[in-house]
């Protein structure tokens, strides 16, 4: 299926209040929204990222089921505690659905949220569909090949990080990200990025065996066309969605079509 780029330049959003799980050895944000009752849609953002990157699809989602959107670790709300390879981030997403007594849940995940999504998917059977917008997987993408893993002693360092920061930085901004993003997440979410294990992410599709939705664009700065419908090929069956614009912010850009493929999976 393909849409065509909307026409609006205002679009409805909103942002909930953050509010805060704490477990006893863990603190998650998280907002909430929606009805408790009914389905209930679980929104993991990318690096860097933050409960706002779903805004847009909020006004859609809220009036027909739950949309709860999780601050992942180290991304300016939940502390940096939670970890930043893959299985750590399954293991933070786990306990909070551990500690919010979720049963069931659609994963909606975006970029290398659309990663974790995917890695929480193939081992958690309170994961009943899945939407992947922009996700990375399978293989490196060309957001990733202006650096290495090899970078990542300094980068941990304080002074590899002072030294490396403006060049970062400017990287980040290039890419689209907004000059308010904090160093914080900026460091958190390349440490992140370079440790993504990619033959590990590369097994994951035949892990997975629920409904699954994949989104993506043809002018998407960091995520090739090519990669997500290489994922598109390989996920289990639902909805495909090709759009010629948007960027790398298709759940912005496009908030109604997904949210509206969304509602039709979960109906």
């Amino acid at each position: 299926m393909q849409y065509k780029n909307p026409m609006a330049l205002l679009l409805p959003k909103s942002d909930p209040p953050v509010l805060q799980l704490n477990l006893q050895d863990l603190e998650i944000h998280y907002t909430d929204q929606g009805p408790s009752s009914g389905p209930t849609v679980l929104a993991i953002h990318g690096y860097p990222g933050s409960p706002k990157d779903f805004r847009y699809m909020g006004p859609h989602l809220e009036p027909e089921l739950r949309l709860i959107r999780l601050a992942l670790a180290g991304q300016g709300h939940s502390p940096e505690d939670g970890g930043t390879t893959v299985p750590e981030r399954v293991a933070f997403v786990r306990r909070f659905l551990d500690g919010m007594d979720l049963k069931s849940v659609m994963l909606l995940g975006h970029s290398m949220g659309g990663g974790i999504s995917q890695a929480v998917a193939a081992v958690d059977d309170r994961v009943t569909a899945l939407a992947l917008l922009a996700s990375v997987g399978l293989r490196r993408h060309k957001g990733l090949r202006w650096t290495s893993p090899k970078v990542l002693p300094a980068l941990r360092s304080e002074l590899g990080w002072l030294a490396m920061r403006p060049g970062i930085r400017q990287a980040f901004m290039g890419a689209g990200f907004p000059n308010s993003t904090g160093d914080g997440p900026i460091r958190n979410a390349l440490i992140s990025a370079l440790e993504l294990d990619f033959d590990m992410l590369n097994t994951l599709p035949e892990l997975i065996s629920v409904p699954t939705l994949v989104a993506w664009t043809d002018d998407d700065a960091l995520i090739e066309p090519e990669i997500s419908r290489e994922i598109a090929d390989r996920m289990p069956k639902g909805p495909r969605l090709h759009f010629q614009n948007g960027g790398h912010n298709l759940q912005k850009q496009h908030a109604r079509a997904i949210s509206s493929e969304i509602l039709a999976m979960l109906r």
